[in-house]
């Protein structure tokens, strides 16, 4: 946001200020260049900004409350990502799940892997060779 839009929308959000005192502040602080004010609207509309008589403090004001508005839209979508994020985890770990137990049950079905005779490998789970080595 350039700085005269952003004049131009808190001189009508606040008569109680000078339209030259508020642009006098804003050069002296040039909040604008380090800060694109998405949610100015949003931070005009509130009942402080009319009531606000220092133009400093309302510049001020009016940084530090989108600041706050910008991390907690931030730590919210943070939130939302890592709910995503443990949502796709769950599946993910059923689906492995699922195909250990069937990859388990082909080996089963095909002899490679037994549970009762005790010629099987300690290390892996699976029956050696018939030469008695295990290829883990």
């Amino acid at each position: 946001m350039n700085d005269v839009d952003f004049l131009s929308k808190v001189s009508k959000a606040n008569s109680l200020i000078n339209f030259n005192e508020l642009r006098k502040t804003l050069f002296e602080f040039p909040v604008t260049e380090f800060n694109d004010f998405d949610n100015l609207d949003l931070i005009l509309t509130s009942k402080e900004v009319a009531s606000i008589d220092s133009a400093k403090d309302l510049i001020f004001f009016i940084e530090n409350r989108s600041k706050k508005l910008k991390i907690n839209t931030l730590k919210a979508k943070a939130h939302k990502e890592k709910k995503q994020n443990e949502e796709l985890i769950k599946k993910l770990d059923k689906k492995k799940k699922q195909d250990e137990k069937l990859f388990f049950s082909i080996l089963k079905s095909q002899g490679m892997l037994t549970e009762s005779n005790g010629s099987e490998c300690y290390g892996c789970g699976f029956i050696p060779t018939s030469n008695g080595k295990c290829s883990c």
